[in-house]
């Protein structure tokens, strides 16, 4: 495991000269490319000590954007650009994350894990919710990377053997703009979850918030401007919380919906907000006041990661040194391999240009045939990921499929059976049938995410053949 290192100073690299834009009007706004939108709430009865909070959660291990397309969003580098400008300003900052920074199990993901942790640290996180994603590394793992955390992981109801793992909450000032306001967060994660962490441990069990819950809160009131609930489960979910427990002030939820709300939702006395998934996102709370029944009054704000944000150099460094453990600890041989498709073993896009010389010349001219260079040429590399390999040569991580660029170079790039699949035995005996391909090959590495402008009609005219 890496050391932390110390908390660098305010590092930044632009990705291009175009600003990011502040947006700010008195009705709903529709998030949109480059800008923070912010829905402005009618004026507070009650003011109180500014407080600003910073959200994010569900980044399901995207820890960076994979660069297939020139617009993806997303990544912890720009997350901290943009945290740590806001933090630079007089204001009472409090950064908290809603957990699943991972959502399986594998070496692979205890990398993107630690990393994550790491540059949450150099952003100045308060705490974070436990997940039932990151739970997939193993309960025990998540205790051992609480010791290289600068701040708690929370969970009030996840128990193992009856007993309580991490901390119910924690309550501390906010630092850095007029007062020290004092805020309380716990941690709760959806009982809809206790099947799945109980496949996971058997003695582990998540158990339904009931009068220890509310005791728990109840005793927050007294010392805390504000209460706020990491609360790992659904919008729904989390409005019920907010009504069932009126003494929660901020209710930040995730799963079932990929984009932040429009607007925060008012349940009971509270702000019932979400984080979307992928890490696309930072949600923003400006609270200054409070309403006649009490309810915290907020400028809500969406910050889209987009290209255009400055990234943070030293957590852009801490992605490099990730993509290199990758790279050193062999990640692309480790991968389990999987059975073959029907046909046999691969046998090389070369291996069918006898018989098939016209499409064969259309695929060696494609982009396709160059497909593993451009992996190649990102800065970092990315052409020892098992992740980003997959969708760039022939057959991964397959049995006779690729495995090296040394050991396999027929199998380099995007090649005949990534879309017809494992042709030996129809090259054995050409009588066979061979798989005719279409749209649904196409999608399997042509996402939203990675080719969001794809369209299978015109893209094949492309490589017709």
């Amino acid at each position: 495991m890496r050391s932390c290192g110390d908390l660098r100073g305010e590092q930044m690299r632009p990705r291009s000269s175009i600003p990011w834009i502040v947006c700010v009007v008195s009705t709903v706004c529709l998030v949109a490319g480059g800008c923070v939108m912010f829905f402005t709430p009618a004026p507070s009865v009650k003011a109180v000590t500014p407080i600003t909070l910073l959200l994010s959660g569900e980044m399901n291990g995207l820890i960076e954007p994979c660069r297939c397309s020139e617009r993806q969003l997303g990544g912890i580098s720009r997350r901290a650009g943009i945290i740590k400008s806001i933090a630079s300003q007089p204001l009472n900052v409090l950064t908290l994350d809603n957990g699943d920074v991972v959502s399986m199990m594998g070496r692979q993901e205890e990398l993107k894990y630690e990393t994550a942790i790491m540059a949450m640290n150099r952003m100045g996180y308060a705490a974070m919710g436990v997940g039932e994603g990151d739970l997939a590394l193993g309960l025990d793992y998540l205790v051992s990377m609480q010791e290289v955390a600068q701040f708690p992981f929370l969970c009030a109801n996840l128990l193992r053997d009856g007993k309580r793992v991490f901390p119910s909450h924690v309550t501390r000032p906010v630092k850095g703009g007029p007062g020290e306001p004092s805020v309380s967060v716990v941690g709760i994660l959806s009982p809809k979850f206790d099947q799945r962490v109980k496949s996971l441990d058997p003695r582990l069990s998540v158990v339904r918030p009931g009068p220890d819950f509310r005791a728990l809160i109840e005793s927050l009131v007294e010392g805390s401007q504000l209460i706020v609930a990491l609360a790992h489960m659904s919008v729904a979910e989390g409005t019920a919380l907010a009504k069932q427990f009126p003494q929660l002030d901020v209710v930040v939820c995730g799963h079932g919906l990929d984009e932040p709300l429009a607007q925060p939702v008012n349940a009971g006395k509270a702000l019932v907000v979400n984080t979307g998934t992928k890490g696309r996102s930072l949600v923003r709370l400006d609270i200054a006041g409070r309403t006649e029944t009490g309810r915290p009054v907020a400028k809500y704000g969406v910050i889209r990661l987009l290209p255009e944000l400055l990234e943070a150099t030293d957590v852009a460094t801490l992605f490099s040194e990730y993509v290199a453990i990758v790279r050193n600890e062999g990640l692309l041989d480790e991968m389990r391999r999987f059975d073959l498709p029907k046909g046999g073993p691969y046998a090389g896009s070369y291996a069918c240009q006898y018989c098939h010389e016209t499409a064969f010349d259309v695929w060696k001219k494609s982009a396709h045939a160059k497909a593993l260079a451009t992996l190649q040429q990102l800065t970092p590399r990315r052409d020892h990921d098992p992740e980003c390999v997959a969708c760039h040569v022939v057959g991964y991580p397959h049995l006779t499929g690729f495995e090296s660029l040394a050991k396999t170079p027929a199998l380099a790039g995007v090649g005949c059976e990534s879309c017809h699949g494992p042709g030996a035995e129809h090259i054995k005996d050409t009588r066979k049938p061979y798989t005719r391909s279409g749209e649904r090959e196409c999608l399997a590495c042509h996402t939203a995410d990675q080719s969001p402008h794809f369209s299978y009609r015109k893209h094949f005219a492309k490589i017709k053949h």
